[in-house]
C-alpha cells in the first residue's frame, strides 16, 4: 500500500514537471517566432482597384503598424445611387495571430449577430462568413474572408477557436483579411453589395499576398 502511494506521488510530481517543461518550451518557441517578424511595409494594398462595377472609392486611408507587423487599408466605396460600403483590409507576413477578426471586434463594441451564413464565390475559391448584425437602431451586413484557407471561419464560434490556435501555433506566411460592411437599411441590397465587392477584391488581394 505504501509502495503504491509512493508510486502515485512520483507520477504526480513527474506529470507536473512535464507540464511545466511543455509551457517553458512553448514560451521559448513563441518568443523565437515573434523575433522573426517580417515587416509588412511593402504589402501594396493600395493596388486593390478603386473602382468595382458601379462602386467607386470616396475615402481611402492606408497605414502600417509601428512595429511593422501588419499593414491596414480602410476604404469607403460608394455606388452610383449613393449607397456606401466600408472595406477594411489587414495584411501581414508575420504570425497568423497578429490579425484580428473584425466582426468579433464589432461585437466587443456592442454589435450583436442575429444570423450567420456562408457565402462562396462562383469559382469556389472564396468561402466567406456573412453576418446580419444589429446595434441599437442600426443594422448592417458584414462579410469576413481570409486569404489563408486554414483560417476561414464560417461561424463566430469557430473564429474564436481559430484565433486562439493561431496565437499559440503562430506560423509565418503572407495572409490577409477582408472585412466589408454595408448598412443602407435594405438587407437584400447590402448583402448583394458585400458579395459583389468581395468577389472583385478577393482575387486581387490574394494575388498581392502571393507576390
Amino acid at each position: 500500500m505504501a509502495a503504491r502511494r509512493d508510486r502515485d506521488r512520483w507520477l504526480t510530481r513527474n506529470r507536473a514537471a512535464a507540464v511545466v517543461l511543455v509551457l517553458l518550451v512553448s514560451t521559448a518557441v513563441l518568443g523565437f517566432v515573434e523575433q522573426k517578424t517580417i515587416p509588412a511595409d511593402d504589402i501594396n494594398l493600395i493596388a486593390l482597384p478603386a473602382e468595382v462595377g458601379e462602386w467607386t472609392v470616396v475615402e481611402d486611408e492606408a497605414s502600417t503598424q509601428s512595429d511593422g507587423s501588419y499593414t491596414l487599408l480602410r476604404r469607403v466605396y460608394q455606388s452610383a445611387d449613393g449607397r456606401k460600403a466600408h472595406v477594411t483590409v489587414q495584411a501581414t507576413y508575420t504570425r497568423l495571430g497578429s490579425l484580428r477578426d473584425w466582426s468579433l471586434a464589432a461585437i466587443a463594441a456592442g454589435w450583436t449577430t442575429a444570423e450567420e451564413t456562408v457565402w462562396q464565390s462562383e469559382d469556389g475559391l472564396m468561402v466567406a462568413r456573412i453576418e446580419r448584425m444589429a446595434h441599437k437602431a442600426d443594422r448592417q451586413i458584414a462579410l469576413t474572408w481570409y486569404t489563408s484557407t486554414q483560417s476561414q471561419a464560417p461561424s463566430l464560434k469557430k473564429a474564436e477557436m481559430l484565433g486562439a490556435r493561431d496565437r499559440l501555433a503562430g506560423g509565418r506566411k503572407p495572409w490577409a483579411s477582408l472585412y466589408i460592411t454595408a448598412q443602407s437599411g435594405d438587407e437584400q441590397a447590402d448583402r448583394a453589395a458585400v458579395q459583389e465587392l468581395a468577389a472583385k477584391l478577393g482575387p486581387g488581394l490574394r494575388q498581392i499576398m502571393d507576390a
